[in-house]
């Protein structure tokens, strides 16, 4: 998951399968959190294009590929 979520890489959640859950503690998992919305939002202009290719590519409407980035 780190190289999706963590890098300039995105996908849609059909493109995920959960093998293994694991539970953080809070603090670590509150600076992991606040890490990734603050790297999401120097991103959004990207991110947002990238995934707007992404739904396009896969035949959706380009406003589906905004809709994942705000979810």
């Amino acid at each position: 998951m780190t190289r999706t979520f963590f890098t300039d890489k995105a996908c849609f959640q059909s493109d995920l399968t959960l093998i293994r859950r694991q539970y953080i503690n809070g603090p670590n998992y509150s600076r992991t959190h606040e890490a990734w919305v603050e790297k999401q939002g120097r991103n959004a202009k990207a991110g947002i294009k990238e995934l707007e290719e992404d739904a396009v590519s896969k035949g959706l409407n380009k406003g589906e590929g905004h809709k994942v980035f705000y979810t």
